[in-house]
C-alpha cells in the first residue's frame, strides 16, 4: 500500500528514515571513518594516523561536553583524524558525522551555525568562520579546526573541506521540506530543525524554528511540529494549550485559523498564536499582531500543502 505524502513527510522528519525522495537504488553512503581513511593527502595537507571512529555509547570520550546535542540527533557514527602541512602553522582535525537522514545532519548543523557567518557554497551549505569550517551535505556534517591557526586559514579550510565534500554522497541541496517557510522577512541563518523537545515541550517532539523580522525588537519566532497522525497533533495542540493555560493569560480561541487555533500572552515569549492543521501544529510567538501572525502562518500551511503535493508528485 502506497503510504500518504504528509505520513512520508513526517517520518522524514520523525525517525530515521532515507529521504522520501531520494532515488531507490541510491547507493549506500560510505562511513566517515571510511571516507577519512581514503583522504590521506590535500595538497600539502597529510594525514597523521588513522581515523578514529566513536559512537553514540562513547563519544562522551571525545567531546565530553558536547555529546549529549549529538546523540539528540541520532547521530549513527563519526570519525576524527589531524592533517598537518609541511611550512603551515598549526593542526588540521577533521570531524565527520553520519546522521540518519539529511533533515537531521541539516539540524545539527544549524544547531550549531551563527546567524551572522557568512555561507559558502560548499556541499548543501557551510561556512568559514576563523579557524573553523562547517558543512553540511545529505546525511553528512563536517567540522573543520586549524589550531593554533595559521595567518590566513580560510584557504586551507576550504581546500581540504571541499575535497572531503566531492568524497561524500548526498545532496547539495538543504532539505526541501525548509521551502514551507517563506523568505520574505526570515532572519538570515536561523531556521533550525529540533530533533526533540521543541520549545522545550516533550509534547510536540521534533519540529522547527525560525526567526523573522517582523518590526519588535526581539525577533519573532515561528515553530512547526509535523506528526505522524492527526491526533497526535491533536495531543501536542492541547497540550500547548493546557501549558498556555497554566503558565499564560488571555487565552482566546483565534477561529477561521486552520483546525483550530488560539491566541494567547506567554511570560518568556509574550504575544503567541497556536495553530492546528491536519497533523501540523506550530504557531508564531512574539507576534506583533494577530493579523500579521495569522497572516504569516496561513502563507506558511498553504506552501506545507504545496511541499506534500510536491512529494506526491515524486513519489508517482
Amino acid at each position: 500500500m502506497r503510504s500518504s505524502p504528509l505520513k512520508l513527510l513526517c517520518v522524514l522528519i520523525s525517525a530515521a528514515a532515507v529521504r522520501a525522495d531520494a532515488p531507490a537504488n541510491a547507493a549506500e553512503p560510505p562511513a566517515p571513518i571510511d571516507a577519512l581513511a581514503a583522504m590521506t593527502t590535500v595538497g600539502p595537507w597529510a594525514r597523521q594516523a588513522p581515523p578514529q571512529a566513536y559512537g553514540q555509547d562513547n563519544l562522551w570520550e571525545y567531546i565530553d561536553g558536547a555529546a549529549s546535542l549529538f546523540v539528540s540527533y541520532h547521530f549513527a557514527t563519526m570519525a576524527t583524524a589531524t592533517y598537518k602541512a609541511e611550512g603551515v602553522r598549526g593542526v588540521l582535525t577533521v570531524d565527520l558525522y553520519q546522521l540518519p537522514d539529511d533533515l537531521h545532519a541539516y539540524g545539527l548543523y544549524a544547531r550549531e551555525r551563527a546567524p551572522d557567518v557568512t555561507l559558502e557554497k560548499l556541499g548543501a551549505q557551510g561556512y568559514v568562520t576563523g579557524p573553523a569550517c562547517r558543512f553540511v551535505k545529505g546525511r553528512y556534517y563536517a567540522k573543520l579546526a586549524l589550531a593554533p591557526p595559521p595567518k590566513e586559514p580560510r584557504e586551507h579550510l576550504l581546500l581540504v573541506a571541499r575535497d572531503l565534500s566531492s568524497r561524500l554522497t548526498g545532496s547539495d541541496d538543504i532539505p526541501a521540506v525548509l521551502s514551507v517557510f517563506p523568505m520574505h522577512r526570515q532572519m538570515p541563518n536561523t531556521a533550525v530543525f529540533v530533533a526533540a523537545d521543541l520549545l522545550g515541550q516533550s509534547a510536540l517532539g521534533s519540529g522547527f524554528l525560525v526567526d523573522y523580522d517582523l518590526g519588535l525588537e526581539d525577533p519573532s519566532r515561528v515553530f512547526l511540529h509535523l506528526d505522524a497522525t492527526e491526533d497526535g497533533a491533536r495531543h501536542a495542540f492541547d497540550k500547548f494549550r493546557e501549558f498556555a493555560a497554566r503558565r499564560g493569560k488571555d487565552l482566546q480561541p483565534l477561529p477561521g485559523l486552520g483546525d483550530e487555533a488560539f491566541t494567547c500572552d506567554q511570560p518568556y515569549y509574550g504575544p503567541t498564536i497556536v495553530v492546528r492543521h491536519g497533523k501540523a501544529m506550530g504557531g508564531l510567538a512574539r507576534s506583533p499582531d494577530t493579523a500579521q501572525g495569522r497572516r504569516l502562518l496561513a502563507q506558511i500551511l498553504t506552501r506545507l500543502a504545496a511541499y506534500e503535493r510536491s512529494l506526491a508528485h515524486h513519489r508517482l
